[in-house]
């Protein structure tokens, strides 16, 4: 933001990221300072058609209890689960029961006030380039690893969308030609993360073999894109260390010669990543 847009500035903004369990809400002043933050359930009952509803009702009621009106709040911003296109429509979001929804179009009617949209995975790099570890960088690419593998990037401090908002869609790189197996149980890979930080090979093997395969896909991306840093999230993220040591030799063993000093890092911001992130995208 240049000083005539910060001086134009509403001193706070919502931010909301919406998943399959839970809508996880912010209040900010649009310095970036996290006042509050809350959860209420997603209710997917009806193709998810109260969703809507639920946050513009949540964002009424924490205005009128901070005795906040809407001359003092710039917006809200959401990230969500699915592809985004540049005027705000959700082309199918199947946790929520999605299929294409004028998100934007229709949240501002339900709450009066300016809707920003994005992908949650892109939003959620918006936030950490903004507040968490890719703070003060010009470009990142993130990585978020949990029950499936997602991903964001952020150029020029701005989110690359792609043509339909497809853009970023780390997870559904093929990596694996032989792999036949679908996993979605997302419980086993903090055992094999501890069992490895332990010393056990066998563990040891699999964090090699498959985070080998990510660093390979991060040194072809950094082919491409050559960021500035590559971010790792989500919750498998929090083994720390271990997944960050096990990304350095394929990927500078296979990226441009150019790019091999691009640092990899672990996000910092954890959950809050979205609502973060959410919220910086009413700032642009």
């Amino acid at each position: 933001m240049n000083d005539v847009e910060e001086d134009s500035m509403k001193k706070y903004g919502f931010g909301a990221d919406v998943g399959g369990t839970t809508i996880k809400m912010g209040l900010f002043e649009t310095d970036g300072t996290l006042l509050e933050k809350w959860e209420i359930p997603t209710d997917t009952s009806e193709k998810g058609a109260h969703i809507l509803q639920d946050i513009a009702a949540t964002v009424h009621g924490k205005m009128v209890e901070k005795d906040l009106t809407k001359d003092m709040v710039e917006g809200i911003g959401i990230g969500v689960p699915g592809a985004v296109d540049k005027d705000g429509v959700v082309h199918r979001a199947v946790n929520l029961g999605w299929d294409v929804v004028p998100l934007a179009e229709e949240l501002e009617r339900l709450s009066g006030m300016k809707v920003k949209v994005g992908n949650d995975a892109n939003v959620a790099a918006l936030g950490e380039n903004w507040m968490g570890s890719g703070k003060g960088y010009n470009s990142i690419v993130m990585v978020t690893l949990g029950t499936g593998i997602g991903g964001g990037i952020i150029i020029d401090g701005k989110i690359l969308t792609g043509a339909n908002g497809a853009a970023g869609e780390i997870g559904h790189m093929i990596v694996n030609e032989q792999e036949i197996e679908a996993c979605n149980c997302g419980h086993s890979a903090k055992d094999v993360c501890d069992c490895a930080k332990a010393g056990d090979k066998v563990a040891c093997d699999v964090i090699n073999q498959v985070f080998g395969m990510l660093g390979s896909t991060l040194a072809k991306i950094g082919c491409v894109l050559n960021p500035d840093v590559f971010v790792i999230g989500g919750g498998v993220s929090r083994a720390g260390q271990i997944i960050i040591d096990a990304l350095q030799e394929p990927f500078c063993s296979q990226v441009f010669h150019a790019s091999k000093d691009t640092p990899i890092v672990l996000a910092s911001l954890g959950n809050d990543a979205g609502i973060y992130g959410a919220v910086r995208m009413l700032l642009s």
